[in-house]
């Protein structure tokens, strides 16, 4: 990841823990409502990409790493959109996957993407 993927990105992780700890509401042990706050935070990042200058790709086909629960009892989406700096860096699925994990607080055992 370049120096400038990197800020960028830690400036949008920024936004998204600023709202996240504003937000809280339900205990930690909550799954399902971390998961759905992650997930609107994922919504938060998406909009505030157009002023951070990034561009957005949508993963889909994902397949969530649950330890056999099913991912839409647990509010998992099959497709997110996402914002990254640059669409031609070399391990652009490795950063997606990450940025999935990331939001989700659920590993990726793989997707797709397409570039938007």
């Amino acid at each position: 990841m370049t120096k400038k993927n990197k800020e960028l990105r830690d400036k949008l992780m920024s936004i998204e823990t600023l709202i996240v700890n504003s937000l809280r509401v339900q205990p930690h042990e909550d799954d399902e409502c971390e998961v759905h706050l992650k997930l609107t935070m994922a919504k938060v990042a998406e909009l505030s990409a157009e002023y951070l200058g990034m561009n957005c790709v949508e993963a889909y086909d994902i397949d969530w790493d649950t330890d056999g629960e099913d991912p839409k009892s647990l509010g998992l989406p099959p497709s997110m959109r996402m914002c990254v700096a640059q669409c031609d860096i070399p391990n652009l699925s490795e950063e997606i996957a990450d940025m999935l994990s990331d939001r989700s607080g659920w590993c990726v055992n793989s997707c797709r993407y397409r570039v938007l």
